[in-house]
């Protein structure tokens, strides 16, 4: 019986080792620094939805919950900057594309035909220098599938595909921005145990996303009008 209870608390403190040695704040980098072209910006344009605009329950409540998550991060100095006013979920980062580009990567994803469906945020984390919220895993799935579809078709096109989105952060809300006072190990904690764990019980169907700085929007097939 003492063997059994050194071996749990054994075990016990390995893992408190091993969660104190995990980074609190993991790395993300979306675009190179700088582009290979110098008529090219590192970063163009996204392909995203906006979260203010739909009243469904789902989006006010994911708007609710963005507004707690945040005003409990300002009790911690050292935000900069929220983005409440802002909130969104990107699709697919673009870097080092020049405008003609962009315009055929719009044309490309609108010929893609997907259905509407349906996403839930749950849980706040730290990517580099921000706090954002991610959608779960169910809805990371019908994401990855989507933009998977739009990478492939757009090497079809014989289009690079700079950083696969893949390689980027999982898909998310970014919530605010912070400097390097700020106390992450302390404020996450608290952070995710004001909210409940979804943010969002009724889902937010997402049938539309728009191609920033183009004239590109993009409709799911069976779209409610």
């Amino acid at each position: 019986m003492l063997g059994l209870r050194l071996l749990v608390v054994l075990v016990a403190a390995t893992l408190r080792v091993q969660a104190a040695a995990m980074p609190i704040c993991s790395s993300a980098v979306y675009c190179p620094s700088s582009c290979s072209n110098n008529t090219r910006r590192p970063m163009e344009s996204t392909i995203s939805t906006q979260l203010q605009q739909s009243n469904s329950t789902g989006a006010v409540q994911f708007r609710n919950s963005a507004a707690k998550a945040i005003a409990t991060a300002r009790t911690f100095p050292g935000i900069v900057r929220d983005l409440i006013g802002g909130l969104h979920l990107s699709l697919q980062y673009h870097c080092c594309y020049t405008p003609a580009e962009l315009d055929a990567i719009g044309s490309i994803t609108a010929s893609i035909k997907w259905e509407p469906f349906a996403v839930r945020f749950r849980f706040v984390v730290c990517i580099g220098g921000a706090l954002i919220v991610l959608v779960d895993p169910v809805s990371q799935g019908k994401l990855t599938a989507l933009v998977s579809q739009v990478e492939f078709e757009m090497q079809v096109a014989g289009l690079p595909v700079h950083r696969f989105r893949a390689e980027e952060a999982p898909f998310h809300a970014s919530l605010a921005t912070f400097n390097g006072t700020y106390d992450m190990a302390k404020a996450l904690p608290v952070i995710n145990n004001a909210l409940a764990e979804w943010w969002n019980t009724e889902p937010i169907v997402i049938d539309e996303f728009v191609l920033e700085g183009t004239n590109w929007t993009f409709h799911a097939t069976s779209r409610n009008t």
